[in-house]
């Protein structure tokens, strides 16, 4: 490394070691970590040198309530910058490719001020701050939706995608399409016409609804709907239940993801595309993103 990168790297290790011990103190540990790296290009231009990459990382849960998952991981695309001194080249840089998701949890951040309002409540939307007990969910509604089945499909296509839909990966992100798969698998049926009524919900192969693939526009039907009612707290999540957020804490949502496990001390862990996620915990989301505001819906 150059020197510029060697200070990144010492940087970017003191924000972790920092957030490891934030995490610890909220009951929440990670045991060891793997990662694999897939490279996608490499450009050359004189002294220059860009190598992008796809890094695959995956991070062993801490059993201390004894049926935490075994593991979170994600999928992301890096970009490393090398500078050719003399003969050697020496590692000058390194960045997240641009993408409208939730940055990695492994992902150095510099610490955010806590978020005014009650009990570590968001700016705007739902509280964060965790209850003294769990708080559960029932299996099923009335609807008849199948909460198992939704968190199976994301659970099971979050880094292999089905092939019957289209990906949106690069056209302002997938996250809202993927959790609409998901509740399709769920029991959700398809609803109304036309194309862009706020009642209308529906995927057919040679299009789909606005609300199929937007952020808003989905919250703007599942309300509407009646299919999705707020939660006043994150915490209050259940299996298949979705949370929508907006990074800035604003009322504009940026992503949406899904509910796929929930452990017996309260944690829910959430699967989404967009740096495609798998389990990842809430109170690792909440410690990354202090100012955001969250929306929990219970499906």
């Amino acid at each position: 490394m150059d020197s510029a990168a060697a200070r990144q790297a010492s940087t970017a290790q003191l924000a972790l070691r920092a957030k490891r011990d934030r995490l610890i103190g909220k009951g929440l540990s990670y045991t060891r970590s793997s990662t694999v790296v897939r490279t996608k290009a490499l450009q050359v231009d004189g002294d220059t040198a860009t190598l992008r990459v796809v890094e695959a990382t995956s991070f062993a849960i801490k059993k201390v309530h004894g049926d935490e998952p075994d593991h979170t991981s994600y999928q992301a695309d890096r970009v490393f910058t090398f500078k050719r001194e003399g003969t050697a080249w020496k590692l000058a840089g390194q960045h997240l490719a641009p993408a409208p998701g939730l940055e990695p949890m492994n992902e150095p951040a510099p610490v955010q001020p806590e978020a005014s309002g009650p009990a570590g409540s968001a700016l705007r939307g739902a509280a964060t701050g965790r209850p003294s007990r769990p708080v559960g969910k029932a299996a099923g509604l009335a609807a008849g939706y199948n909460y198992g089945a939704m968190a199976a499909y994301a659970d099971r296509y979050v880094f292999n995608y089905n092939s019957y839909y289209r990906t949106f990966s690069d056209r302002g992100g997938d996250c809202t399409n993927f959790v609409s798969q998901a509740l399709r698998a769920g029991g959700w049926k398809d609803a109304g016409w036309p194309y862009a009524h706020t009642g209308t919900w529906w995927y057919v192969q040679s299009g789909q609804t606005p609300s199929w693939i937007n952020v808003n526009r989905w919250a703007d039907f599942a309300t509407y709907s009646g299919r999705v009612y707020g939660l006043s707290n994150v915490w209050y999540q259940g299996v298949g239940d979705v949370m929508q957020m907006d990074f800035e804490g604003g009322t504009d949502k940026d992503h949406t993801m899904m509910v796929t496990y929930k452990d017996s001390g309260g944690q829910p862990y959430f699967t989404y595309h967009t740096r495609d996620t798998y389990r990842r915990p809430l109170q690792d989301i909440l410690d990354r993103y202090t100012t955001a505001s969250y929306w929990p819906w219970r499906t």
